[in-house]
């Protein structure tokens, strides 16, 4: 008789969940691609939950939710509900929730993207050249790429900040990539034509391949990519300036190379040997808000951004970028690493702010661009009634410890004062973003908003400075019936400013301007220097010390301070006047061509005023394209009619010889 024996029990293998953030989302079962729901909600909160650290409360992605929705915590509901039916299996399950929070167990999950993250945890230094391409080829796209949120601003936010994050993941692996392959080979070049593919807006591998191309040789290759990014980079940019300066130097150091068509490029902001001068360079994100209900209309996030950005511009130790650049640049999601590359900056600062009950989180993270390392991160907790003064704080703490890892040495900046009314914060706040539209219904706007500021709080240097800002833009730039009284009320405004906090280099911004606008350049010009003395890193003041200069005599520190504002702004809205400032430098020395071609480039942006038009048409004129000048006249004529040299000699102030090469040109294309 033969015994039977019990067939053994072999345990049923747990099914293998995949899901990929990074590109198109998908969610993958053994294989198998599962169909996804098609609420573009509930895709999103899907990411949300895998990437949080934790259990997240219900309260707080109902806030994140919510937008056109009359029921967020229904809304709620039903998105979880889509999400269980996606990945919870009858032996595992994935969605957890109680009553007041809802988390997603990634155990026995792969998740490309926290994949990523905790391969790159201590850096991409520490990475093989072998994981680096594993992870490179984790990556089929931008974070969510297909992603459309049209009715969330919150979550769509918390989007485009991942976005961000992931593409200066992207961009470091890469660049740790390349350096640990054999120079000027294929696979080098097959690396960086990945990268180019998915970051074409980061000036970083332009740079790599044009050095490369340059130590092969490869001349015409060279010259043709630069073309390309020529098409790329706008070529009045810092990115283009850089990219054509690097090959330059790079081409010249071979033997038998033709240089014909190699001309140097302008630098930004002086020759090749300050580069060891450059300090350490700071680029702040606009943090992302999550908060329910903002303090302020364009939201906290932007505002203590704004702030955040001021008070690390004082300490004298560090250069930043300008707040008006990366809120630029912040509406194109290149990702931290390539904002970091377009600004040249070391590091990027990045973060957000939600609720925590009736009190704000705002956290903050230092992440070092070379290695996408995040080598400082800090939380702050205030109450609405605290956030005046936290900027402050943050800024001195975030600067010390980048200080402490790069061994620079400690400074005691000038502290502004903080206004003492959140209504007037609110306001001022309201006024910065219509100042800089240069419509007269824009600007009468933003004054109503600055009288009110100063209304709730009279001592508030900023807002007063703001006043001053409008008066001047009503004398200099449009006709108003009483225009020694617009001026009159620029310098008692600004002068206001100055009493109430003489250590704000905007408020000397605002008296230099509202001197210069009375004809007392020598005054205007002590003001402005003390401007920039104050913030080194005051672009605006850089820029307006140029203005002045360019007429006041001194074209050659023109020239200096105007590329100094547009290397610390290189995305400004003043740009056009940054750029002008230069062609009137190079028109009063003599310099025609340059000064035509850098009086198109200004007319070249979008909110380039009448003034600016004027300027480029007697820089054309000049350099003997007459033709091309009258054209501009009747943009000018469509512009303003009736506008003439008077209308341009009377805004400005120039010497009588001056004035005099100004009028000689003006009857050459009909603009007397």
């Amino acid at each position: 008789m033969v015994s039977s024996r019990p067939t053994p029990v072999v345990a049923a293998r747990p099914a293998v969940l995949i899901i990929k953030l990074l590109g198109s989302l998908a969610v993958e079962v053994d294989g198998k691609v599962l169909a996804l729901p098609s609420s573009q909600k509930a895709r999103a909160l899907l990411a949300y939950l895998l990437l949080a650290p934790g259990p997240v409360a219900r309260i707080h992605l109902c806030n994140l939710l919510h937008g056109t929705s009359a029921d967020p915590h229904g809304e709620l509901r039903w998105c979880v509900s889509k999400i269980r039916g996606l990945l919870d299996r009858p032996e595992s399950r994935c969605v957890e929730s109680s009553r007041d929070a809802i988390a997603i167990r990634v155990d026995g999950c792969v998740v490309d993207a926290i994949e990523v993250e905790r391969s790159i945890q201590s850096g991409v230094h520490q990475l093989a050249s072998a994981k680096l391409r594993e992870l490179s080829e984790l990556y089929t796209g931008k974070f969510l790429e297909s992603l459309r949120l049209d009715r969330s601003p919150k979550l769509n936010a918390w989007v485009a900040s991942q976005r961000r994050r992931f593409q200066s993941y992207f961009d470091a692996i890469h660049e740790q990539w390349v350096s640990l392959l054999e120079p000027d080979t294929p696979e080098v070049f097959a690396v960086l034509d990945r990268w180019l593919a998915l970051s074409p807006a980061n000036r970083r591998p332009h740079e790599m391949i044009l050095g490369t191309l340059a130590r092969c040789g490869r001349v015409r290759e060279g010259r043709e990519h630069l073309a390309l990014a020529g098409r790329l980079f706008r070529p009045d940019s810092a990115d283009y300036r850089a990219l054509h300066e690097i090959w330059n130097l790079g081409s010249w150091s071979k033997p038998n190379v033709d240089h014909s068509t190699c001309a140097p490029a302008e630098t930004a902001s002086g020759s090749v040997s300050r580069a060891a001068e450059r300090k350490v360079s700071l680029a702040v994100v606009p943090l992302t808000d999550l908060s329910a209900d903002s303090l302020v209309a364009d939201g906290l996030g932007t505002a203590l951004s704004h702030d955040l950005v001021s008070a690390i511009a004082m300490h004298c130790s560090v250069e930043v970028i300008s707040y008006e650049t990366m809120m630029a640049l912040d509406r194109v999601a290149i990702g931290e690493e390539g904002i970091g590359h377009v600004v040249n900056a070391d590091y990027i600062v990045t973060g957000y702010i939600r609720p925590h009950g009736r009190r704000f989180l705002v956290a903050l993270q230092v992440l070092e661009r070379r290695t996408a390392r995040v080598c400082w991160a800090d939380a702050f907790d205030c109450h609405p009634t605290e956030v005046l003064q936290l900027p402050a704080s943050m800024g001195s703490r975030l600067v010390a410890a980048v200080g402490q890892r790069t061994g620079l040495p400690p400074d005691q900046p000038q502290l502004l004062r903080s206004p003492n009314s959140l209504e007037s914060w609110r306001a001022y706040h309201q006024g910065l973003k219509l100042m800089y539209l240069f419509t007269p219904d824009d600007m009468g706007r933003a004054q109503r908003h600055f009288e009110l500021a100063v209304k709730q709080d009279p001592a508030f240097a900023g807002a007063l400075a703001g006043l001053s800002f409008t008066h001047f833009q009503n004398a200099f730039l449009f006709k108003v019936a009483d225009r020694s009284q617009e001026e009159d009320r620029a310098l008692d405004w600004a002068m206001k400013a100055v009493r109430a906090d003489d250590r704000d280099p905007l408020t000397h911004f605002a008296l230099g301007r509202a001197l210069w606008l009375r004809g007392e350049l020598g005054d205007s010009v002590t003001a402005l220097e003390r401007s920039v003395t104050l913030s080194t890193n005051f672009a605006h003041g850089h820029y307006a010390l140029g203005f002045v200069r360019s007429q006041a005599g001194n074209p050659d520190s023109a020239i200096f301070s105007a590329d100094r504002s547009r290397t610390l702004s290189p995305y400004d809205p003043l740009t056009f006047a940054m750029q002008a400032s230069r062609a009137m430098a190079h028109l009063r020395l003599g310099q025609y061509d340059r000064a035509a071609t850098w009086g198109v480039r200004a007319i070249g942006q979008w909110n380039a005023h009448v003034h600016t038009w004027a300027i480029a048409a007697h820089c054309l004129v000049a350099a003997g394209r007459t033709e091309q000048a009258r054209s501009i006249v009747g943009r000018i004529r469509k512009m303003q009619p009736g506008y003439g040299v008077h209308d341009y000699l009377s805004a400005m102030h120039y010497a009588e010889d001056a004035e005099d090469h100004f009028r000689r040109h003006a009857k050459l294309i009909g603009m007397e």
